[in-house]
Order: C-alpha cells, then sequence, then structure tokens
C-alpha cells in the first residue's frame, strides 16, 4: 500500500492527548505522594498486625505459664516427658493455626539466653520443613527484640533483610509469669515482603485504577470545554455558520495558498434586502428566523471545502476555495434563485444583494473584503436582488 498525500492527523485528537498528557503529568506528582503514603501505611498497619497477634498468643501462653517454662528446661524436644511434648506439640499446632488465618509467615516464641543470643522454643512451621527452628535452636537478637524482653512491651520492626529469613516485618510480645511478673519469652511474628508488596500492589491497583477514571473524566470533561470554547469563537451562535473572526483566518490561510501558486479563489459578500424594515414592521424574532432560512440555503448550496460565515447583522460571507469567477458566480446565482423560493415569514419574498471579488496576485484580506464590499455596493444600488463582480478598472 502506498501512500499518495501526506498523512493527516485528526486535531482533535491531537487535543485530546495533549490534554490527557498534561493532566497525566500533573497527576503523577499526587499518585506518587498517596502511593508513598500508602506504602508507609501498610508497614505501619502490618506492624500493629504483627504486635496484635503476637500479644494475643502472649496472654494465651501466660495462662498456661507452667506448661510452658518446663519446656525451658530441656535442650532438646526428644528429652520432654510425655505431658510436655503433648504440650509442645499442641502449642505449635496451634501457632500453625494461627499462621493460617493471618497470613503470617513465621510465628514462634523465643527465650533470652544471653543480650546478644535468643533461642527457640515454639514454632507454627511445618516441622518437616526447612524453616523450622527446634526446640533451643539458637539465634541472635537485635536491639528492639532485647528491648522487648527487658521492657516487656510489645514492639516491631520496620522492614529487616535477613540473609537467611529473607525480608520481613515482625512483631513482638512479652511472656509474663503471672506468679512473679517475670518475662519468660516472646512471642515473634512475622510478615514478609511478600505480604507487603500484595497489600502495596493491591491498593496500587485502587489508586492507579482511581486516578485513571478522574485522568480520564477530567480530560473528557476539559476537552469538552475548549472545543465548546472553539466553537463558539469558531460558529455564529443563532445561524451556525462560522464567525467572522474564523472566516478572517481562513482567509488569510487561502492567501498564503494562493501566493504559492495554487488555484484562485473568490471571495462574496452577502446582504439581506430590506431587513431592517423586516425586522422593524414584523419583529426581531421573524427577522432571526429568516437569518436562520438563509443560512441554511447558503449551507446546503455551497461545498464543504468553502467557507460560509455571518459577516455580522444582516450580512453573510463565502470564501469559495480554489475557484474561479464563474464557480463563485453560478453558486452564487444558485442561492439567490433558492432565496426567492423561502416561505418564512407570510407576504414576504427573501431577496439578497451579492458583490463578489476573484483573487489576483497583490491582494491581501483588507483589498479582498474592500473589493467585495465595492460589488455589493454596486449590487444594492441597482435595484437590489442582484449580483455584481468587482472588476480591478472600477478601483
Amino acid at each position: 500500500m502506498r501512500f499518495t498525500g501526506p498523512l493527516r492527523i485528526n486535531p482533535k485528537i491531537v487535543i485530546l492527548s495533549l490534554i490527557v498528557l498534561i493532566i497525566t503529568i500533573c497527576m503523577a506528582i499526587p499518585a506518587y505522594i498517596i502511593s508513598n503514603y500508602h506504602h508507609n501505611f501498610v508497614i505501619s498497619e502490618l506492624q500493629k498486625r504483627a504486635e496484635g497477634i503476637a500479644a494475643s498468643i502472649a496472654i494465651q501462653l501466660q495462662h498456661a505459664a507452667p506448661s510452658y517454662k518446663n519446656l525451658l528446661v530441656y535442650d532438646t524436644a526428644k528429652e520432654l516427658p510425655p505431658d510436655d511434648y503433648e504440650f509442645y506439640q499442641k502449642m505449635n499446632h496451634s501457632l500453625s493455626l494461627t499462621m493460617a488465618e493471618t497470613h503470617a509467615d513465621y510465628i514462634y516464641t523465643e527465650q533470652w539466653i544471653d543480650e546478644a543470643t535468643i533461642a527457640y522454643i515454639l514454632d507454627g512451621t511445618d516441622p518437616a520443613g526447612d524453616d523450622f527452628s527446634s526446640l533451643k535452636e539458637r539465634d541472635v537478637m537485635d536491639t528492639i527484640e532485647r528491648n522487648a524482653f527487658l521492657n516487656q512491651t510489645t514492639a516491631s520492626t520496620g522492614l529487616i533483610d535477613h540473609h537467611v529469613w529473607g525480608t520481613y516485618i515482625t512483631g513482638w510480645s512479652p511472656i509474663v509469669d503471672p506468679e512473679d511478673g517475670s518475662t519468660i519469652g516472646l512471642v515473634g511474628v512475622d510478615f514478609s515482603v511478600n505480604e507487603v508488596l500484595n497489600l502495596k500492589k493491591r491498593m496500587d491497583w485502587i489508586i492507579g485504577g482511581s486516578f485513571f477514571i478522574l485522568i480520564l473524566l477530567l480530560s473528557i470533561g476539559i476537552y469538552f470545554v475548549f472545543i465548546l470554547a472553539i466553537r463558539s469563537s469558531m460558529e455564529d451562535f443563532l445561524t451556525k455558520l462560522h464567525t467572522r473572526k474564523y472566516l478572517i483566518s481562513r482567509l488569510k490561510d487561502e492567501l498564503s495558498l494562493a501566493g504559492k501558486g495554487h488555484k484562485k479563489f473568490c471571495f462574496a459578500l452577502i446582504d439581506v434586502d430590506w431587513f431592517k424594515q423586516v425586522n422593524d414592521t414584523i419583529g426581531h424574532e421573524s427577522g432571526d428566523r429568516l437569518l436562520l432560512a438563509i443560512a441554511n440555503v447558503i449551507r446546503s448550496i455551497t461545498r464543504v471545502t468553502d467557507v460560509s460565515a455571518r459577516y455580522g447583522g444582516d450580512e453573510f460571507a463565502i470564501l469559495f476555495t480554489e475557484s474561479t469567477i464563474k464557480d463563485a458566480l453560478k453558486v452564487s446565482s444558485e442561492i439567490l434563485h433558492s432565496i426567492s423560493k423561502v416561505d418564512v415569514i407570510p407576504g414576504i419574498i427573501p431577496s439578497l444583494s451579492i458583490g463578489i471579488v476573484e483573487w489576483e496576485p497583490g491582494m491581501d484580506e483588507h483589498t479582498i473584503i474592500e473589493c467585495a464590499d465595492k460589488a455589493l455596493y454596486d449590487a444594492k444600488n441597482e435595484g437590489k436582488g442582484v449580483i455584481r463582480i468587482y472588476k480591478r478598472t472600477e478601483a
């Protein structure tokens, strides 16, 4: 397939695209701020959730403190007496169920060994898995963890990168012995970064979708306001023909093309004969109906490539693009003939006077309008309802 002419893009698509781009750029900053705020909010909520779960389990274990303290005495699960082993198994299973219900990645308890070391006691992960921490398995203790032990307070970390456990958030709660008030252990609850990312991803979709809809609605709204503003400057409110401003703009464009060697064009000014008498005797409403009827006739006869406009008051104008005087005269004659058949106001036959000028080298927009006006003046002086063509010899 071969293109035979330049690629033309619909200006409305360009305008809408620019509006969407500008609004998207403007919305990107608040969207980023909200997304970042939500990221911090997700972390904060997971910290609270981890602390809450840990505190709930700590309370359960405080009610079973004697049995739990028995587990602290032995170095391996194999050494546990049957009753203690049964309690050990039961509590590990309970932690496993809580993990499933809360979507926590790890739930466990730990014992203070020294200021830098803890030993795991209970673990809710699968005993057959690699992540399971057996009874009295040792690990290092961090500052937040140590403070939770010493101060008997719930605590939580931010996102921590661990070479074994990965990236996670941990919430701790102390297990307090009801008899003497001492800290006999900590409950730890871990949420991995995957949970953070999943929550953030879901909210990012919500935020992104909301901003997308907002951008779309704002873009469409602004686009239609923009189009209406443009249309109001291009279209006469009564006749729906083009405005004088738009006509002059197109006339300048046509002059530029003609100056580059393109075909000639013509320009016509049209005046409604005896319009003032119609307004004064019958009323402005009837006058508006007459103007609208004339505009409809002009619109129906002129080509799509021509520019028909309400020039002002009871005057119209037509820019005949790429037309000779013969072409313009033919169309003007059809308009004049059709207008005489318009039956808008009973007893009144509409009449028009038309002045036409054909562009010649050296003419600018002011000259063209002036020449067309002179031809129109001659038409009205010669009895109205006629067409006159401007000739350079008349200047």
